[in-house]
């Protein structure tokens, strides 16, 4: 077992709220190249138990979980090289239990394109910025506090330039906040609201009336059900519809406001901090957030799909073949014998046995055939593929072609 699976295997138990031990040996036998059906049949001594279902999350969560070490490991490696790893930076990265949680601690370091922020420093705004997010007491005017950093070498040519760019600085130092973010995060799975209209000029688009039953809905998003949230994604792929999660804004701005005001501020710092609020709110946490939280919608939605599919499928495959009819079903085998079920026209199980007609048994096992057929009357007998599936078809022929059973039954292989 390597290293990483080791490591990894107590993180999946105690999420997972498994067995350490089966968890453990589950992710050495994945590791080892085995499938979940192999695992689930074939080595329950190794993995205690576990059933198919079990070995399935752990093969999903386990995935989940490299991912998750693995970008920790690149997050810690950056955050050294850059040399801003303070003790309490390795403290909330290392506590950090989800991706999400963990690009949140690293969003303020990790190399980013050219920002706004970025352009403002570059024009020496941070310490009109550092003053604004300070928010004391002042009795300055708005002109003479920005003036010293107007600068025409520096592109920034008046009071009102010096101020924009001092906001944009506060408004991403603000969308920046772990804490605030996961907040916000947690308000668009809890309450955000899933609307759907038509897409800017395209109201009276004839190809528009295939959606007809979604422009205008307004639902909550966590609780919409997974074949309109597909069906949403769809229009907006084809243009015709214009999808969106909201929170109820007054919300949003009284969080941020918690988490960013100080009393005591001078009102021109405050009114310049409401307006960073404002530019943070809407340029640069909710889009982030909502794209997040659409991604999730959509892979929830595609997993329900694929479960529906599979619920439909398997009612498809588990289909009597030949109708409702009574049949008796032979699971081949040699040194264990066959097994025999007599199901119903309703697949109820009526009867069982094991016979052994190819170890020295063949009388034994024709009789035992022949009262089970005489007795439930079936319309077919179905015999399985697997080992000895050949001789046990021609050990029926046989029994047939003697008069031991009907010749009109029928019966055969399942391919």
């Amino acid at each position: 077992m390597s290293l990483e699976v080791s490591k990894h295997a107590a993180l999946i138990a105690t999420e997972l709220s498994l067995p350490v031990a089966g968890v453990t040996a589950t992710l050495a036998l994945l590791d080892g190249g085995a499938t979940v059906p192999f695992i689930s049949r074939y080595r329950k001594e190794a993995t205690g138990g576990l059933d198919d279902e079990a070995i399935s999350r752990i093969a999903a969560h386990g995935k989940v979980v490299g991912t998750r070490e693995a970008r920790r490991a690149a997050i810690l490696e950056s955050l050294r090289e850059q040399g801003v790893l303070t003790a309490a930076l390795e403290k909330a990265v290392l506590g950090a239990t989800t991706l999400a949680a963990l690009e949140d601690c690293y969003l303020p370091f990790r190399p980013k394109r050219r920002t706004r922020a970025m352009a403002a420093r570059e024009r020496g705004l941070q310490p009109l910025a550092d003053l604004l997010l300070a928010q004391g007491p002042s009795s300055a005017t708005r002109e003479a506090l920005a003036q010293p950093f107007v600068s025409a070498e520096k592109d920034v040519p008046d009071v009102d330039a010096a101020w924009a760019g001092a906001r944009d600085i506060v408004a991403e130092v603000i969308a920046e906040q772990p804490a605030l973010r996961a907040e916000l995060r947690q308000r668009f799975v809890d309450d955000a609201q899933l609307v759907v209209e038509a897409a800017r000029g395209k109201s009276k688009a004839p190809e528009l009336a295939k959606y007809a039953d979604h422009v205008g809905r307004r639902e909550k998003a966590s609780s919409a059900p997974s074949h309109r949230v597909l069906a949403a994604e769809r229009g907006e792929a084809e243009g015709l519809l214009k999808v969106s999660l909201e929170l109820e804004p007054s919300v949003v701005l009284a969080r941020v406001r918690a988490a960013v005001v100080k009393r005591g501020a001078a009102p021109v710092l405050a009114k310049e901090l409401e307006l960073a609020i404002g530019e943070a709110i809407d340029r640069l946490l909710l889009p982030s957030l909502e794209s997040e939280r659409r991604r999730a919608l959509k892979e929830r939605a595609d997993e329900e799909a694929i479960a529906v599919f599979a619920r439909n499928l398997t009612a498809l495959l588990l289909a009597p073949p030949l109708g409702q009819v009574s049949v008796v079903a032979i699971d081949p085998g040699l040194r264990t014998g066959c097994k025999l079920a007599v199901l119903d026209a309703q697949g109820q199980v009526r009867a069982h046995e094991t016979i052994f007609p190819h170890t020295g048994r063949e009388s034994d096992a024709a009789v035992t055939l022949k009262a089970m057929v005489d007795k439930h009357r079936p319309s077919a007998i179905a015999i399985g593929n697997g080992t000895a599936g050949r001789e046990t078809e021609a050990f029926v022929k046989k029994l047939q072609t003697a008069g031991q059973l009907p010749k009109t039954l029928r019966g055969g292989q399942r391919q």
